[in-house]
């Protein structure tokens, strides 16, 4: 005779084995096969295959040609590039590196430690800029930098349109040091300080960001108990897990709910349009002035009595309705983005 008990540890084992294999359904579509195989990925990128397993991955994610998808803190741009290919020329990639302060805090830093004949350490948006620059091979990659404090505090996550899919892989843990979100660099007197980012807080931003239905994958080492708190509180739903596809690593995949509101706080009308053609005043304070002239094809520039304050990109409105400059120029803060409440 079968116990209740032995019952329940059959269905307990079915769960499992079905979470466990998840990626066996998830087919590996010839987009994903062709990114991985494609001739730009450098070599170093190809030695690793076999134990990251990129399109058994990838495929787990659920990424489609055509898709709008964040890779989230790319760091090397392993994966940047096969996604690239993944997505094709009719989707799009953001590589989304979160920096700890204001970019010209970064770079000041690496300038004082060059003058100082220190060999600085590699920023990480030269990495994803390093990629976004081969046109050629990679015209479909948008390289966005922001400040990392800003996505809990203001529970900000800025991008210029609703998203398909986020992806990111062995770094989320990152998240949870206080070294890797430092608020304030030794910028103009400031000295560095650590603090914990509240990733609920951030993840309701990611939530905002993303179309109903859309995917959220998180790869990773550990066991990812504290990774599906964290996703699930902000609003998130377990869609599938695979503690198998790569070796010492969770996969989480997660989704929005179909049934969540599209909407956002982006204005439907067009507050700008009283400044095109003309300029704001944006700041003065002691002698320093500094104006922003915005256009309709959605360019800005920016300039004022101080040289460091020219710059220019684009704008745009996020989902959270703030006015956001993702900036072209200058080259020190190329691709990162900062947003103001409208």
């Amino acid at each position: 005779m079968i116990s209740r008990n032995m019952v329940m540890a059959f269905v307990g084992l079915s769960v499992a084995t079905l979470s466990n294999s998840a990626s066996a359904a998830d087919a590996i579509n010839p987009a994903i096969s062709a990114g991985v195989a494609h001739h730009a990925r450098p070599p170093f990128d190809r030695s690793r295959d076999s134990v990251r397993k990129p399109a058994e991955v990838l495929a787990f994610a659920g990424v489609k040609p055509g898709q709008i998808v964040v890779d989230f803190i790319p760091d090397d741009g392993y994966y940047t590039r096969i996604l690239s290919k993944a997505v094709g020329t009719k989707g799009k990639i953001y590589s989304f590196v979160p920096a700890a302060g204001y970019p010209q805090q970064e770079r000041a830093i690496e300038f004082n430690l060059i003058k100082k004949g220190v060999v600085p350490p590699r920023n990480p948006v030269d990495k994803a800029l390093a990629i976004q620059d081969t046109r050629s091979e990679y015209p479909n990659i948008v390289v966005v930098w922001e400040q990392l404090w800003q996505m809990d505090t203001n529970e900000q996550f800025g991008l210029p349109e609703q998203v398909d899919a986020l992806f990111t892989a062995n770094q989320y843990h990152n998240l949870r040091v206080k070294d890797f979100n430092i608020l304030n660099s030794t910028f103009r007197g400031r000295q560095p300080r650590a603090t914990n980012i509240d990733l609920v807080a951030m993840n309701k931003a990611i939530f905002a960001a993303m179309k109903p239905g859309a995917t959220y994958t998180v790869l990773d080492a550990g066991d990812g108990a504290m990774t599906k708190t964290e996703i699930t509180a902000a609003g998130f739903q377990l869609d599938a897990e695979n503690n198998n596809l790569v070796v010492g690593q969770y996969a989480l995949r997660f989704k929005k709910p179909a049934n969540a509101s599209a909407a956002t706080k982006r204005p439907k009308t067009d507050p700008m349009g009283e400044f095109y053609g003309n300029t704001t005043h944006n700041a003065a304070a002691k002698g320093r002035a500094r104006w922003v002239s915005y256009h309709k094809d959605g360019t800005f520039q920016e300039y004022g009595n101080e040289p460091t304050w020219e710059q220019q990109g684009i704008w745009f409105w996020d989902a959270a309705g703030r006015n956001c400059m993702l900036k072209e120029y200058p080259a020190n803060e190329r691709g990162s983005v900062i947003c103001h409440d409208a």
